[in-house]
Order: C-alpha cells, then sequence, then structure tokens
C-alpha cells in the first residue's frame, strides 16, 4: 500500500539493487520522495472515478503484506466506494510461499476475463 515505505531501503547498506529499484521508480533516496511513493495509490484512488478498472489482489491472510498494506488499501478503497476490487485470500505465512498459492489463481482468474 504504502510502496514509498515499502520499496524505500531500510538502513544505509542496502545493496545497489535495493536503491536502484527505489530509484528508478521514485529518484533519489529522499522522505520527499518516499512520501510521494506513499501517497501514489492513494491519490490514485482519489482521482479514479467509475467505472473503475478491476483490480485483482491475492496475498496470504498470515504473511506481512496482508497486515501491512491489503488491510489499509482496503480501507481506502471502500471509504472511497471502490467496488471493483477482488481480493483473494489463501492461508500461508511467508511471502515466497506466493510460489505455490498464486500461479493456480492467475490461470484462474486469466480464464475468467477471458470467458467474459
Amino acid at each position: 500500500m504504502l510502496l514509498g515505505n515499502y520499496l524505500y531501503p531500510e538502513n544505509e547498506d542496502v545493496s545497489p539493487l535495493e536503491a536502484g529499484i527505489f530509484k528508478s521508480i521514485f529518484g533519489e533516496l529522499t522522505e520527499e520522495n518516499r512520501d510521494w511513493g506513499n501517497n501514489l495509490i492513494v491519490d490514485s484512488m482519489k482521482s479514479a472515478s467509475k467505472p473503475y478498472p478491476k483490480t485483482y489482489i491475492h496475498v496470504g491472510f498470515w504473511e506481512p503484506h496482508y497486515r501491512n498494506h491489503v488491510i489499509e488499501f482496503m480501507r481506502i478503497a471502500n471509504d472511497l466506494n471502490v467496488d471493483s476490487i477482488e481480493l483473494n485470500i489463501k492461508s500461508y505465512h511467508k511471502h515466497n510461499e506466493l510460489i505455490h498459492h498464486y500461479p493456480p489463481y492467475v490461470v484462474k482468474t486469466i480464464k475468467e476475463i477471458i470467458a467474459d
């Protein structure tokens, strides 16, 4: 949800790859750019109008991404009456377990999109 926080390196001893991901999207490693990144999704949602694009989210219920990002995203979407979100939650604890749960979900979802 808060892309700036998510991608901003937590300490100065980061790999060039970690710093590079943030820099390639938001620019230099500054608090201002981190804040801009944090507001990017929220500002996009606030400026959107119906019909909203269909948004698909898959996450593990016990993994940190659910608690740290998805719950807040869904709260904001609800507050803004954005009603075109499909939330798919599975029971797993670690983000690396995504490799077992996401492929079947994405295949099923793409088939449903094509069938519509």
